[in-house]
């Protein structure tokens, strides 16, 4: 490994359309956006405890406009299976409660070399590269692409259970992390503490937001929409409802299971 690099976890996210979005809302409006993307995805950072108990900062975040940068450094002796899992249950509802707010993101996330320096906004290496690339060639829809070599791995060395219900395989092939389901069956089956937002509220308002849009600003105007732009908002319409059945399966034996058939966005919904 080059001198200055280290083994990193690095989680590269940005908007979906945001171009878009600068047309159709205010700077002011805009800028809250970008205020709080900085704020929630600086969050929610890891320490490393050495064995001489000594607390080591591992987390820096780093953002310019739309495109916020996550980087966790992986220590020799630290359990990459516990900093894969904090950071995909933090991307997880993150994404949740942007989408709800009508607010598409799309990234990704690997593990490689990278030199991170904050104090000077520098950031750079491998690691970002393949994340970068993960983002622009394979994400496409409003989701976080995982990389094959951090799934291969965790499969060999067994750990890929403790966090299985974080990610999902697309017919494309691609991982990605599974927001939807994941923030939602860990509401589901425990409930959200203190003054976390309802799972069942954020279902909902995940349903409303993808049929209110698919109403408001494509059914009647099909011919004049972008087919890239249809094409995402039918996948985000099949994976909404793909994850209700699985959330469905997963707690059939309890009524919050039972229940949530009607949180499915409606056939006609996709069709456009």
């Amino acid at each position: 490994m080059p001198e200055n690099y280290d083994k990193t976890l690095v989680s590269y996210v940005d908007v979906l359309g945001f171009a878009e979005l600068l047309k159709e809302r205010t700077s002011t409006d805009i800028a809250r956006l970008l205020r709080t993307m900085k704020q929630n995805f600086a969050a929610g950072g890891r320490v490393h405890r050495t064995r001489n108990d000594e607390i080591v900062k591992i987390f820096k975040s780093f953002n310019f406009s739309d495109l916020i940068v996550r980087t966790t450094r992986i220590e020799p002796d630290a359990e990459i299976r516990d900093i894969i899992e904090s950071e995909l249950f933090y991307l997880s509802e993150n994404q949740l409660s942007l989408a709800v707010e009508g607010i598409l993101i799309r990234g990704g996330i690997c593990t490689d070399e990278l030199c991170a320096v904050p104090e000077d906004s520098i950031v750079f290496g491998p690691a970002l590269v393949k994340s970068y690339k993960l983002e622009s060639e394979y994400a496409v829809y409003p989701r976080i692409v995982i990389d094959r070599d951090m799934i291969w791995e965790a499969q060999d060395k067994g750990y890929i259970a403790f966090w299985q219900d974080y990610c999902s395989r697309g017919d494309d092939g691609a991982y990605f992390v599974d927001y939807l389901f994941g923030a939602s069956l860990t509401g589901l089956e425990v409930g959200m503490p203190g003054d976390q937002p309802d799972a069942e509220r954020r279902i909902q308002g995940h349903r409303d937001m993808i049929v209110n849009f698919v109403e408001k600003r494509i059914r009647g105007q099909s011919n004049r929409i972008a087919e890239r732009i249809k094409q995402k908002w039918t996948w985000l319409g099949l994976y909404h409802n793909s994850t209700i059945r699985r959330l469905k399966e997963r707690l059939q034996q309890s009524t919050k299971g039972r229940n949530l058939d009607r949180f499915l966005v409606p056939e006609e919904s996709l069709k456009f």
